[in-house]
């Protein structure tokens, strides 16, 4: 297979599932249980009420504790059911390796996201390599193969509850990956790893309506010698303040950008819960769109990237599932202290 062709490998499979309203799937995932709770209730939880309503307490007690039996036996039961469900849970592990930038440390973090990825029944692996041609291109094949991976997931696991997208790449490939995937996978939840093999399921592919806003707007920033049709957004989340504008300023210079817009989160880190990355990737998109930075074709839209990927991918997905190619993502290298696309 040529260097930068996406695979697509099943890490580990599950045993087949007992066909679902089977008596062996009765019997295990909650279902008998239920109905046995069900019925201890039915048929207690009157004689209860009647005991407390009249004079009678003839067996009172007894009835209240067959009926606490029966409420209690399905809680268990639909607690064992989510158990189940769980545990027919899917994950697939996206990684785009980039020989340019750190092979070790992408490595390392490639082989923490299969190890994290053990708690799902089935774990399919989609791997491709970056090379110096069109890494675009490359990242959609992969995106692409994601995509038969999820319908693979959905014939393998079809009581599954929600696809587990566990990615390993850079922020630029992250963001034209989501953008790919785009919002037509609702199932579908990006986990966000620490970078020491702790991952969390951090954000959804579809919009989220009600959020809190988490980030401050600066006003629009602009370039008296730029294209006033060029528009920039970024995207400060990790708190550097104004040590972070000067790069910012200078890529706009260079790429003869119009103005740009600011978004920065306060602090250095980002709260770990899945309602704080949806919202600041909310956020971001409305900005965007009331900026003029979203709906146009002429390719002349930038987002400057720093934070997690899973955000990325969901700026991808929000922003630019309908034109990829005017969107061009953008992330800081230290090393070369300058901003560099895909």
């Amino acid at each position: 297979m040529p260097l930068g062709s996406p695979e697509l490998t099943l890490v580990r499979g599950a045993a087949p599932a007992a066909k679902t309203g089977s008596l062996s799937a009765t019997a295990t995932d909650g279902t008998l249980v239920i109905v046995l709770g069900t019925a201890l209730g039915t048929a207690f939880g009157p004689e209860t009420i009647k005991t407390f309503l009249t004079t009678n307490q003839d067996g009172r007690w007894g009835f209240a504790t067959c009926f606490l039996i029966g409420v209690g036996l399905v809680l268990a039961g639909f607690l064992r059911r989510r158990t189940v469900t769980r545990n027919r849970s899917v994950a697939i592990v996206v990684t785009a390796r980039d020989t340019g930038r750190e092979p070790a440390r992408g490595a390392d973090l490639h082989d923490q996201a299969e190890a994290y990825c053990g708690q799902f029944s089935i774990t399919l692996r989609a791997t491709t390599t970056l090379d110096s041609s069109d890494r675009a291109q490359q990242v959609d094949e992969l995106g692409e193969l994601v995509m038969r991976a999820i319908h693979m997931a959905r014939v393998l696991t079809p009581d599954a509850m929600r696809i587990h997208i566990v990615p390993t790449m850079r922020l630029t490939a992250a963001f034209r990956f989501g953008a790919y995937l785009g919002n037509a996978n609702p199932t579908a939840v990006v986990h966000q790893g620490d970078g020491a093999g702790a991952y969390f399921p951090a954000v959804t592919l579809r919009p989220t309506p009600k959020y809190r806003p988490m980030l401050t707007v600066h006003d629009a920033e602009p370039f008296p010698d730029g294209d006033a049709d060029k528009m920039a957004i970024a995207v400060d989340l990790q708190g550097r303040g104004p040590d972070f504008m000067e790069p910012v300023r200078q890529e706009c210079r260079n790429r003869r950008i119009g103005n740009v817009v600011l978004l920065s989160l306060d602090d250095a880190t980002i709260p770990r819960d899945p309602d704080t990355f949806a919202a600041i990737v909310e956020q971001i998109t409305d900005v965007s769109r009331s900026s003029g930075a979203a709906g146009t074709t002429r390719g002349d839209r930038f987002i400057m990237l720093s934070g997690p990927v899973a955000i990325s991918i969901g700026l991808g997905a929000r922003l630019a599932a309908q034109q990829r190619t005017s969107w061009t993502p953008l992330s800081y290298n230290a090393d070369a202290t300058r901003y560099e696309s895909l």
